[in-house]
């Protein structure tokens, strides 16, 4: 192998190796971005899941009321039944 070869081969691998950097350089951009949406979006799930209850849980103090009432309601009609 003389040096002419030798120089090429080097200049080729120099080049391939400078197309991998770049390629994995792309891909851990990629991987970094990916993890940083994957949070983003748990996060927001929380986030509205949070607003969520916080926002519905008069509501369901109001609806729990209401059943018990009736449940009231209905016991008391069901100890005036003369059926007994």
């Amino acid at each position: 192998m003389d040096y002419t070869e030798l120089k090429k081969l080097l200049q080729d691998n120099l080049t391939v190796s400078q197309e991998t950097l770049k390629i994995v350089k792309q891909l851990n951009r990629a991987r970094l971005w990916g993890r940083f949406f994957f949070f983003l979006k748990w996060g927001i799930i929380l986030a509205l899941l949070i607003v969520g209850f916080i926002t519905i849980q008069p509501y369901l103090e109001l609806f729990t009321n209401n059943i018990e009432q009736l449940s009231d309601t209905l016991s008391q009609l069901k100890n005036l039944s003369p059926g007994q």
